[in-house]
């Protein structure tokens, strides 16, 4: 807002006069004398814009990219053209002027836009700025259900962290209400937002219909949160090298904690930015465990896969705008040609983070429960099939 303003006094010569008024659907905001009409009308043509730029970024992934481009070229031109008509009004000839949030909504979806109708184009670094963009709106347009708990009243169990550091890992242990067979434990990574309500909630369900212990860490160390900025900002300051020494650090603890029990298998299963921790976890770290992915980041890399000995399930929605088809189906043939065996499905009619809670499933929901029992019939045959 700084720049424009600054941009504004510069190319229109602004006076001292005080800011009067503004209107939302205004794409600037002006400084000086207002006319009634500019109080409290808008201009059509504005809203117009919007409502196709939100239309054209919706429809984004079913265009072929010269139409991406087109589309691209559309909304820059539109955004200049209309920029520069309400800074050279002749009725407002030396307002300062600086953008309104109107303006930063136009100029997000023209730069989500132009991101994404390149990425098709463009070299792997491109499709994860697209992806991430993608992400990004994904979750401002379907917050969390949750508002953020502290940690301390979620977790149950304080695990020591990686040799030679004095952190402790706080976590929720699930145990299955009517007892368990065979030892076997699934480490549960939350998503972007750090350990919340819904992760536990999971847990605990888990843990009853598979009768195993299910450990949810928090890989963020001490925090979590349900507002989107922070999560994105936690997402980036958590590398995966860490998650690997933390995720080595819980399984020391449940090796500890077996004793005479004997050792089970290892699950490691995640949801969104845990889903992809868990597959580079398991491939770098823990090849033998089973790995559950709910729409989290797919690895393509056909040298990693081949690392694997135990199974993949996957779980996505077909509008997911973070993982195109394409993608997911690269992700299919990578573990065909790694040997994996695997279970990747893509359910249709739904997005990212389809899957809220566990009240979803007792209610039925659909392709909710269908999601919830692949994962679930995937995990029983992991742990007492194959013994």
């Amino acid at each position: 807002m700084i720049a424009g303003q600054r941009f504004g006094a510069c190319l229109l010569q602004s006076g001292s006069r005080q800011y009067k008024g503004q209107h939302p659907c205004s794409l600037v905001r002006y400084h000086g004398h207002f006319r009634i009409s500019e109080l409290v009308g808008f201009d059509p043509r504005l809203v117009f814009i919007f409502l196709s730029d939100c239309a054209s970024l919706a429809h984004a992934h079913f265009l072929t990219g010269s139409q991406r481009r087109s589309c691209v070229l559309d909304f820059l031109t539109l955004l200049i053209f209309c920029y520069f008509l309400h800074c050279t009004r002749r009725a407002q000839p030396k307002k300062m002027i600086m953008p309104s949030p109107f303006l930063c909504v136009h100029v997000l979806l023209t730069f989500i836009s132009m991101v994404s109708s390149f990425s098709s184009l463009s070299p792997p670094p491109h499709q994860k700025w697209a992806s991430s963009a993608a992400h990004i709106m994904d979750h401002l347009l379907n917050p969390p259900l949750h508002a953020a708990v502290p940690l301390e009243d979620l977790a149950n169990v304080r695990i020591p962290g990686p040799p030679g550091s004095s952190l402790d890992i706080a976590a929720y242990k699930a145990a299955p209400s009517s007892g368990g067979e065979g030892g076997h434990t699934i480490i549960l990574l939350h998503e972007f937002f750090g350990l919340n309500p819904s992760i536990v909630e999971k847990a605990k369900g888990l843990a009853d219909d598979l009768g195993c212990e299910v450990v949810a860490p928090d890989v963020f160390r001490g925090q979590n949160t349900d507002f989107i900025p922070k999560a994105i900002w936690l997402a980036l300051t958590t590398p995966q090298d860490r998650v690997d020494e933390d995720l080595d650090a819980v399984c020391a603890y449940l090796e500890d904690s077996a004793g005479d029990k004997g050792k089970g298998k290892l699950a490691v299963m995640g949801f969104c930015l845990g889903g992809g921790k868990a597959i580079r976890y398991t491939t770098e770290r823990r090849p033998e465990a089973a790995t559950v992915i709910f729409y989290g980041s797919p690895l393509t890399d056909v040298n990693g896969l081949r690392k694997l000995k135990g199974p993949v399930c996957g779980i996505f929605g077909n509008k997911d705008a973070q993982f195109p088809a394409a993608l997911l189906q690269q992700f299919k043939t990578s573990l065909n040609e790694a040997g994996v065996e695997s279970d990747v499905q893509i359910y249709d009619g739904v997005g990212h983070a389809f899957w809220t809670g566990m009240e979803q499933v007792r209610r039925g929901e659909q392709p909710q429960t269908d999601a919830y029992e692949q994962c679930t019939s995937f995990l029983r045959k992991f742990f007492f099939e194959k013994q």
